[in-house]
C-alpha cells in the first residue's frame, strides 16, 4: 500500500467515505486519490462519463453533509 493510501485509511475523511454507497466511494477514491479523469473512471467502472460526473457531484454533496453533521465544516 502506498503512503497516500495509508494516510487516507487512517483519516477522518476515509471513515466518513465508508458511509457512502460503494460506487460513490470508488469514484471519489479514483478521482481524488488516484488522479483519474471522469472519462477514465467511466472506462474502469464501465459507466458513461456523464453518469460518473453525476455520481461524483452526488458523492461530494453527500460527503459534505456527513462531515458537516459530524462537526467538520468544509466549503
Amino acid at each position: 500500500m502506498r503512503g497516500t493510501d495509508r494516510r487516507l485509511r487512517g483519516s477522518r475523511v476515509w471513515e466518513e467515505l465508508s458511509q457512502l454507497k460503494p460506487v460513490y466511494r470508488n469514484i471519489i477514491y479514483l478521482y481524488y486519490y488516484e488522479g483519474y479523469k471522469t472519462g477514465e473512471i467511466a472506462g474502469i467502472l464501465k459507466l458513461r462519463e456523464n453518469t460518473v460526473s453525476s455520481y461524483l457531484a452526488r458523492a461530494r454533496k453527500k460527503l459534505k453533509t456527513i462531515l458537516e453533521r459530524e462537526g467538520e465544516v468544509y466549503v
